[in-house]
């Protein structure tokens, strides 16, 4: 997943210099918001990616407090001056660099991206390391053949069966592997042979997403996820089949404890119709099962050319 810094927001009271600026960064995609005073900074309550804030304020309480204030944004001061024991305490609340003015748009934006890219290997960071965490709960039983040739398309009816086979396979050839989505593709299209690629949202995707996913893949070093029967042209296949694929219990569970587990285990491979259809329930009861036992499912945003 590529991490876009999107809302900015301007604390500046100069208001031709920071109209100057919330303009030209608006020309460039971004959702600008511009305030002028330290009062209007106290009352905000919004998140935003990328906070520039000017070191015209006068009020030195204030103005760290306002550093503080957006201590999870991205923070780069904008100063006439260099005063390096204000950057040093403001870096200590969470700013994370300033810009001399006045300056060029290309250094600001050359800044941004530096830090952009460091956003996105933390937040990949975070996500393999979610993913390992639970991997490693997993049922180790499972024997798996690693005598294939990549690319790789393996069906199963669990996608943790699948994580665990990435997991292990990355270990036993000793690379690296990287997740990524669908929208990651192009980016990763020459991809270096010493790093495994894991698609995981392959079933989620529409019929021509699918078909361009093989027709990009064909090639690259990649393992694709999916919840059905998938050949392909080019691609190795395997069926990832075991005893951990069904529910094994120490108990003899109620209806509802079953249907909990069942919701749980398979939401993420199913749409709610075919798991509604297989509980024999209506997708409202289904609806309604989530909201009784507190199962959150992540929702997937609607493609613009999602037919």
């Amino acid at each position: 997943m590529n991490y876009k810094i999107k809302s900015c927001l301007i604390i500046e009271n100069d208001s031709h210099f920071s109209e100057t600026l919330g303009s030209k960064l608006e020309e460039l995609d971004y959702d600008v918001k511009i305030l002028w005073s330290i009062e209007q900074v106290i009352k905000i309550t919004n998140n935003f990616d990328l906070v520039l804030v000017s070191l015209n304020f006068k009020d030195e309480l204030y103005f760290f407090q306002m550093i503080n204030k957006f201590k999870n944004s991205i923070v780069i001061m904008m100063t006439p001056y260099v005063d390096y024991g204000c950057f040093s305490k403001a870096v200590n609340l969470g700013a994370n660099d300033y810009i001399l003015k006045p300056f060029k748009m290309e250094s600001l934006i050359q800044k941004i991206s530096i830090f952009q890219k460091k956003k996105e290997i933390e937040i990949r960071e975070k996500r393999l390391a979610k993913f390992i965490t639970t991997v490693l709960k997993e049922d180790k039983n499972l024997t798996f053949d690693f005598d294939i040739t990549l690319p790789v398309i393996i069906c199963s009816n669990l996608k943790k069966n699948v994580d665990l086979y990435v997991f292990s396979y990355s270990r036993y050839l000793n690379i690296d592997f990287e997740i990524i989505c669908f929208d990651d593709l192009q980016k990763y299209k020459n991809t270096d042979s010493n790093l495994i690629l894991y698609l995981r949202d392959y079933s989620t995707l529409t019929k021509k997403e699918q078909k361009l996913t093989l027709e990009i893949t064909k090639n690259m070093n990649i393992i694709i996820f999916s919840n059905i029967d998938e050949t392909a042209h080019g691609f190795h296949n395997i069926t990832i089949k075991a005893g951990s694929e069904k529910i094994n219990f120490d108990k003899i569970l109620t209806i509802n404890d079953y249907i909990q587990e069942v919701i749980i285990q398979n939401q993420d491979s199913f749409p709610d119709t075919e798991l509604s259809k297989a509980l024999g329930i209506s997708r409202k009861s289904l609806w309604e099962k989530r909201k009784k036992f507190d199962i959150h499912k992540e929702r997937k945003l609607k493609r613009i050319n999602d037919k």
